[in-house]
């Protein structure tokens, strides 16, 4: 359960950093929702 949550939380930062680099908004907002999903898998499994 913790590699998954490394994993997870890297994957997470790596989708930040490919938002904020990203100049189409459209790409952008999809990356944010893997973001918002990620985060919120990292929620569950921590539970």
């Amino acid at each position: 359960m913790y590699a998954d949550n490394q994993f997870l939380t890297a994957l997470a930062n790596k989708l930040m950093e490919m938002s904020e680099n990203c100049i189409d908004v459209d790409t952008q907002l999809e990356l944010n929702e893997l973001i918002e999903k990620t985060v919120e898998q990292i929620s569950v499994q921590s539970k």
